[in-house]
């Protein structure tokens, strides 16, 4: 990974794109998974990739850093960004609270649509970022990413100051369509704001890319006139990062849990925490974040010796771990339900089965369905923990076509579905 200005153009016919994604690494956070993953793996087939994102603070890091830090084809050009931080957190003290609800109150005078979209503040800036890489390396290839969809909404309707790109604009997440998600809690001007933008996103990108079927079905029928410019880049997995090495023998029954711990999840960490107590120390739980979040709650239900909470790891170095794992909790909030992240892919690919603990919705469906593991919205938690305690437990079986799920699969797809590019042999055999 170069920073900024010491990408070169070498040559006219080398193969170039642009990545435009807020947060990407060094920037912390899982929304930079998803391309930090796909630059790395289309270096690997021969592009120059070039990242617009938001600087980060010195204080944070991405643990997907080591996917683009020694890649000399990644080049990473910084925007400053300004966005007001007491926001990004539930806040705990009077005067985090009372700072919270004065910067609420700022940013819901002075923007329409949703206020805890975090580019408000930087959308020229990365404009005018996108201008600076576009002309000098002679960029046609584009992708904006999103969330934050303001951003993606920026670029795409201001598209017509590049000559010739191909603009692809990537939904990472539904946008106001969920029905658990948190555009439904707009008021109706701040939603119709937010569907207006959606609309003309749509309208302006050549190609609008998510990572799931259901996804795509909803916006064929929402957009019934832009069909063919959907297609699907799935979820996926890296196999120079994880490898399915089997659970430990002889190993005592842990639980891992990873990640944000996001806020909303109180009761089914309460849950959890109640049932492993029953277990009187039989089963444990780790759990890797970039917070202590929730550690009151095990306090509170006498269950804090039976967990313990570490640092979140590089990916790689994360999932060389899991063989000492019996089964992996993934917790969702009640507008996060319909979400099927990325992690049940990659615990999938490692042998990992889940316990998902949140209400019914797309991610249960997924997780059942796949037989990736169990779903609980929490009476069932200890039937669960008994089974997969049991020395003659075997993991089940994810009915899951992991192969084509790997990033340098669905890369080498991408290449072809958005640029009509064959895949090459040679990319195979890589």
């Amino acid at each position: 990974m170069q920073h900024v200005e010491s990408a070169s153009d070498l040559s006219p016919l080398v193969k170039k794109i642009l990545i435009i994604s807020y947060v990407f690494p060094p920037y912390p956070g899982i929304g930079g998974r998803r391309w930090a993953k796909m630059a790395k793996y289309l270096s690997k087939s021969g592009y120059e990739v070039h990242v617009v994102c938001a600087r980060h603070r010195k204080d944070t890091c991405s643990v997907w850093l080591d996917d683009v830090i020694k890649n000399s084809s990644i080049h990473v050009h910084l925007v400053n960004v300004f966005y007001p931080g007491i926001l990004e957190k539930v806040p705990n003290t009077i005067y985090e609270k009372l700072k919270y609800r004065i910067w609420k109150s700022v940013l819901s005078l002075k923007f329409n649509g949703y206020i805890y979209d975090r580019t408000l503040f930087s959308v020229e800036e990365f404009l005018q970022r996108a201008d600076e890489v576009i002309q000098k390396h002679n960029i046609e290839k584009v992708v904006v990413t999103g969330a934050p969809f303001r951003l993606v909404h920026a670029i795409c309707t201001k598209r017509n100051r590049w000559k010739n790109i191909h603009l692809t604009a990537d939904f990472r997440d539904p946008w106001t369509w969920e029905d658990s998600g948190v555009f439904q809690s707009l008021n109706r001007k701040r939603f119709l704001f937010e569907r207006k933008m959606e609309k003309a996103v749509i309208n302006a990108a050549d190609i609008i890319s998510v990572p799931t079927l259901p996804m795509k079905k909803h916006l064929e029928v929402a957009y019934p006139l832009a069909s063919d410019k959907f297609v699907i880049l799935p979820h996926a997995w890296d196999e120079d990062e994880i490898q399915n090495q089997g659970r430990k023998t002889g190993t005592s029954c842990r639980l891992v849990l990873f990640g944000t711990l996001y806020p909303g999840i109180e009761n089914q960490i309460r849950v959890l925490a109640k049932v492993l107590t029953e277990f009187h120390s039989m089963i444990t739980l780790d759990i890797y974040s970039d917070s202590d979040s929730y550690k009151e709650v095990f306090r509170e239900e006498s269950a804090s010796h039976l967990v313990s909470y570490f640092n979140l790891l590089p990916s790689k170095q994360f999932y060389k771990l899991m063989p000492n794992y019996t089964a992996a909790v993934i917790i969702n909030n009640d507008s996060d339900r319909d979400h099927v992240s990325t992690k049940f892919i990659e615990l999938a690919a490692s042998g990992t089965p889940v316990i998902y603990i949140a209400r019914s919705g797309k991610a249960s469906k997924y997780v059942t369905d796949s037989n990736a593991g169990w779903h609980t919205e929490g009476k069932e938690l200890r039937h669960i923990l008994e089974t997969i305690s049991n020395e003659d437990f075997k993991p089940p079986v994810p009915l899951i076509n992991l192969e084509n799920l790997s990033f340098r699969k669905v890369s080498e797809q991408f290449l072809h579905n958005v640029y009509n590019i064959p895949v090459h042999e040679e990319v195979i055999s890589q």
